[in-house]
């Protein structure tokens, strides 16, 4: 007899992309393959640059142009997710960090896919003219209190919980710098984002205005995949206006919306991200009495192919269920 489960699906936001992402899947798989040039054909349109170039072809370091790594990201998990509904793989529910509340938000047939790719080029397109380069640092083995002192003494902002004693701290270039400094001194594990701008802070306030895109037709839930707020840490059924801005500015607590999760049954926990960075937060999350499973598909070690293969004998195990 099959285990009844949930199949959630996680999305990814800045600070996990790299080039060569996802590339044993676009090298063996024709349909993600022919998904992601889809919506490469609608970013080049915006942005006149393929991201299929910038991800696949060209070798240099960094990889770091917001312009280009938004969309990239969406795209990515857009067609990761086609992928998996290719497969006969659907979510009950849908749960994205940051950027990553873009996609899932197409998930939740909230809106349609190219509205979400046009509004991360948007978005970046005013951080971009608005804001002082930053970046961001997520530190492990840091309890609230130690990381709310270092933040207060490096006048850096805590960005994003993701599970116990690890929180990523966003800031300019110069008190990162000296952020790191102390980290390195001090033996502290910790690991510098690949991004530029100091997201999750008030720092990049000063683009809020010019952020103004809007899908006047998105926005509404119309069938019973669950949008679960990585922001308010709760099911929504409707976004606003200003959520967009919201989801890559304001702080966020991702333990907290796995416990809202948890709360609803033993869960199969997809990560649709690039690196397999979500699945791993999930993990950490869970309680030793937990019965869900996380399950990690893209990572820089190129084994999509074999993890696809090992999430189809995990979905043949498990009686996915709906709430």
């Amino acid at each position: 007899m099959k285990n009844e489960i949930l199949t959630v699906f996680l999305f990814q936001g800045q600070g996990g992309h790299y080039r060569g992402m996802g590339s044993a899947l676009y090298e063996s798989n024709s349909f993600f393959k022919q998904r992601l040039q889809t919506y490469d054909s609608i970013i080049a349109d915006y942005i006149h640059h393929s991201i299929i170039e910038e991800i696949y072809h060209n070798k240099r370091v960094p990889f770091d142009d917001l312009i280009i790594t938004n969309p990239a990201i969406v795209a990515l998990q857009l067609a990761l997710m086609d992928t998996l509904h290719n497969e006969k793989i659907f979510p009950s529910a849908v749960l994205g960090s940051s950027l990553g509340e873009f996609v899932a938000a197409v998930a939740a047939n909230m809106w349609k896919p190219e509205d979400a790719i046009i509004a991360s080029i948007e978005m970046a397109r005013s951080i971009v003219s608005e804001v002082e380069t930053g970046g961001m640092i997520s530190i492990f083995n840091s309890s609230t209190v130690e990381t709310r002192e270092l933040s207060d003494r490096f006048q850096v902002y805590p960005a994003m919980t993701g599970f116990k004693n690890n929180i990523t701290v966003s800031g300019s270039q110069e008190k990162l710098i000296l952020l790191e400094e102390h980290l390195k001194k001090s033996g502290s594990l910790y690991q510098r984002l690949p991004v530029q701008y100091p997201f999750h802070s008030p720092l990049i306030a000063t683009a809020a205005e010019r952020f103004t895109y809007f899908c006047p037709a998105a926005f509404t839930q119309s069938h019973a995949v669950q949008f679960i707020s990585g922001l308010n840490n709760v099911e929504l059924k409707c976004i606003s206006e200003d959520y967009l801005w919201a989801v890559i500015s304001q702080y966020s607590d991702y333990s907290k919306s796995i416990e809202y999760i948890e709360k609803m049954g033993s869960c199969l926990y997809i990560d649709v991200g690039p690196s397999g960075s979500m699945a791993t937060y999930a993990k950490y999350n869970l309680s030793p009495s937990s019965g869900s499973v996380t399950h990690q598909i893209m990572t820089p070690f190129k084994k999509e192919i074999e993890q696809l293969k090992k999430l189809r004998l995990l979905m043949n195990k498990h009686q996915p269920y709906t709430v």
